[in-house]
């Protein structure tokens, strides 16, 4: 994977990391924290805008993974 950056990480850096909340909890309950194991990666010239783990209405009643969302603006 070399090349590529983890979204996530550099969203947490920038201070635009909304919901952070990792996957593999019971449904119903996502796991909180910095252990996730669902990832988006990028490469080349952009910068992170918004990363949003979605927790919102009853999304995580779907699975026990919570999906993941990030705006990007091409440099």
């Amino acid at each position: 994977e070399a090349g590529l950056n983890d979204l996530c990480k550099q969203a947490r850096e920038a201070a635009c990391l909304v919901n952070e909340c990792g996957g593999c909890g019971n449904i119903g309950s996502p796991r909180s924290g910095g252990n996730y194991i669902d990832h988006i990666f990028g490469s080349g010239g952009y910068t992170v805008k918004r990363y949003e783990t979605v927790v919102g209405n009853r999304i995580h009643w779907l699975s026990d993974h919570a999906p993941h969302y990030v705006d990007i603006k091409l440099s």
